[in-house]
Protein backbone atom coordinates (compact mmCIF):
# COMPACT_ATOMS: atom_id res chain seq x y z
CA UNK A 1 0.00 0.00 0.00
CA UNK A 2 2.70 2.21 0.98
CA UNK A 3 4.36 1.28 -2.69
CA UNK A 4 1.05 2.56 -4.30
CA UNK A 5 0.85 5.45 -2.32
CA UNK A 6 4.66 6.62 -3.33
CA UNK A 7 4.23 6.10 -7.03
CA UNK A 8 0.73 7.85 -7.07
CA UNK A 9 2.81 10.88 -5.40
CA UNK A 10 6.09 10.75 -7.43
CA UNK A 11 3.97 10.38 -11.03
CA UNK A 12 1.66 13.05 -10.22
CA UNK A 13 4.75 15.24 -9.59
CA UNK A 14 6.50 14.59 -12.70
CA UNK A 15 3.03 14.57 -14.57
CA UNK A 16 2.47 18.02 -13.12
CA UNK A 17 6.16 18.86 -14.62
CA UNK A 18 6.01 17.37 -17.69
CA UNK A 19 2.14 17.97 -18.32
CA UNK A 20 1.62 21.88 -17.72
CA UNK A 21 4.44 22.70 -20.11
CA UNK A 22 2.50 20.04 -22.66
CA UNK A 23 -0.86 22.03 -22.01
CA UNK A 24 1.02 25.59 -22.97
CA UNK A 25 2.76 24.05 -25.56
CA UNK A 26 -0.53 22.55 -27.61
CA UNK A 27 -2.45 25.93 -26.57
CA UNK A 28 -0.45 28.15 -28.20
CA UNK A 29 -0.08 26.11 -31.33
CA UNK A 30 -3.69 25.69 -31.47
CA UNK A 31 -4.58 29.39 -30.99
CA UNK A 32 -1.92 30.34 -33.36
CA UNK A 33 -3.44 27.75 -36.13
CA UNK A 34 -6.21 29.88 -35.99
CA UNK A 35 -4.81 32.82 -37.18
CA UNK A 36 -1.87 32.35 -38.16
CA UNK A 37 0.47 35.68 -39.34
CA UNK A 38 4.77 35.76 -38.95
CA UNK A 39 7.21 38.18 -39.07
CA UNK A 40 10.55 38.80 -38.55
CA UNK A 41 12.25 39.18 -35.19
CA UNK A 42 15.56 40.14 -33.48
CA UNK A 43 17.35 38.78 -30.88
CA UNK A 44 16.74 40.57 -27.32
CA UNK A 45 19.50 38.67 -25.23
CA UNK A 46 20.52 35.51 -24.07
CA UNK A 47 19.14 33.79 -20.36
CA UNK A 48 21.80 31.37 -18.59
CA UNK A 49 20.39 28.87 -16.25
CA UNK A 50 22.62 26.95 -13.95
CA UNK A 51 21.68 23.46 -12.28
CA UNK A 52 22.20 20.33 -13.11
CA UNK A 53 23.41 21.17 -16.21
CA UNK A 54 23.76 24.42 -18.01
CA UNK A 55 20.92 25.93 -19.91
CA UNK A 56 20.09 28.66 -22.60
CA UNK A 57 17.20 30.56 -23.52
CA UNK A 58 17.30 32.70 -26.76
CA UNK A 59 15.13 35.63 -26.13
CA UNK A 60 13.26 37.44 -29.18
CA UNK A 61 11.60 40.75 -29.86
CA UNK A 62 8.88 41.29 -32.75
CA UNK A 63 6.55 44.20 -33.86
CA UNK A 64 3.12 44.16 -34.51
CA UNK A 65 1.20 46.88 -35.76
CA UNK A 66 3.97 49.30 -33.64
CA UNK A 67 3.30 47.29 -30.52
CA UNK A 68 6.57 44.82 -29.61
CA UNK A 69 6.20 41.49 -28.18
CA UNK A 70 9.07 38.99 -26.70
CA UNK A 71 8.89 35.46 -27.47
CA UNK A 72 11.95 32.65 -26.89
CA UNK A 73 13.19 29.23 -27.59
CA UNK A 74 12.88 26.88 -25.51
CA UNK A 75 15.91 25.16 -22.79
CA UNK A 76 19.25 24.12 -24.93
CA UNK A 77 22.56 23.94 -24.09
CA UNK A 78 25.62 26.09 -25.69
CA UNK A 79 25.68 25.06 -28.83
CA UNK A 80 22.04 25.46 -29.44
CA UNK A 81 22.08 28.50 -28.18
CA UNK A 82 25.21 29.42 -30.76
CA UNK A 83 22.47 28.17 -33.72
CA UNK A 84 19.93 30.26 -32.65
CA UNK A 85 21.78 34.03 -32.37
CA UNK A 86 23.93 32.25 -35.91
CA UNK A 87 20.52 32.44 -37.99
CA UNK A 88 20.75 35.05 -40.22
CA UNK A 89 16.93 36.10 -40.30
CA UNK A 90 14.54 34.72 -37.36
CA UNK A 91 10.91 34.71 -38.04
CA UNK A 92 8.27 34.04 -35.37
CA UNK A 93 4.47 32.78 -35.92
CA UNK A 94 1.83 34.83 -33.95
CA UNK A 95 -2.06 34.52 -33.32
CA UNK A 96 -3.24 37.52 -35.56
CA UNK A 97 -6.61 38.00 -32.54
CA UNK A 98 -3.61 38.03 -30.21
CA UNK A 99 0.33 38.93 -31.25
CA UNK A 100 1.44 38.20 -27.54
CA UNK A 101 0.74 34.60 -28.30
CA UNK A 102 3.72 33.30 -30.46
CA UNK A 103 6.76 30.89 -31.37
CA UNK A 104 9.78 30.75 -33.26
CA UNK A 105 8.02 29.75 -36.53
CA UNK A 106 10.35 26.58 -36.52
CA UNK A 107 8.73 25.33 -34.30
CA UNK A 108 5.20 26.15 -35.51
CA UNK A 109 6.23 24.86 -38.52
CA UNK A 110 7.38 21.18 -37.07
CA UNK A 111 3.81 21.10 -34.73
CA UNK A 112 1.94 17.71 -35.97
CA UNK A 113 -1.69 19.08 -36.65
CA UNK A 114 -2.79 15.67 -35.38
CA UNK A 115 -1.86 16.49 -31.94
CA UNK A 116 -4.65 17.22 -29.45
CA UNK A 117 -4.54 18.15 -25.73
CA UNK A 118 -5.59 14.65 -24.83
CA UNK A 119 -3.10 12.63 -26.67
CA UNK A 120 -0.15 15.33 -25.35
CA UNK A 121 -1.11 14.43 -21.52
CA UNK A 122 -1.82 10.61 -22.15
CA UNK A 123 1.75 10.60 -23.38
CA UNK A 124 2.72 12.66 -20.43
CA UNK A 125 0.84 10.41 -17.90
CA UNK A 126 2.83 7.56 -19.25
CA UNK A 127 6.27 9.51 -19.27
CA UNK A 128 5.43 10.32 -15.55
CA UNK A 129 4.86 6.34 -14.81
CA UNK A 130 7.79 5.34 -16.72
CA UNK A 131 9.75 7.63 -14.65
CA UNK A 132 8.04 7.24 -11.44
CA UNK A 133 7.91 3.89 -11.36
CA UNK A 134 11.85 2.88 -11.24
CA UNK A 135 12.05 5.37 -8.32
CA UNK A 136 9.56 4.28 -6.51
CA UNK A 137 10.85 0.75 -6.86
CA UNK A 138 14.36 2.12 -5.74
CA UNK A 139 12.97 3.88 -2.89
CA UNK A 140 10.40 0.75 -1.75
CA UNK A 141 12.92 -2.09 -2.13
CA UNK A 142 15.50 -1.72 0.63
CA UNK A 143 12.55 0.11 3.36
CA UNK A 144 11.03 -4.06 2.79
CA UNK A 145 8.12 -2.41 1.82
CA UNK A 146 7.63 -5.18 -1.68
CA UNK A 147 8.67 -8.27 0.30
CA UNK A 148 5.99 -10.67 1.78
CA UNK A 149 6.45 -11.17 5.71
CA UNK A 150 6.87 -14.47 7.12
CA UNK A 151 3.69 -16.15 8.59
CA UNK A 152 3.83 -18.99 10.80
Amino acid sequence: MRFLLLLSILSSGIFYFFGSGEKERVTILASIAQAPRFTRASVDGVTRTLGRHESYQVRYKYEVDGVGYHTSTSSTDESGAREYLSAPVTEVAYDARDPSVAMLRQYYERRDPQETMGRALFVAGVLSLGMALPASLAVAWPLGWLRRRKTG
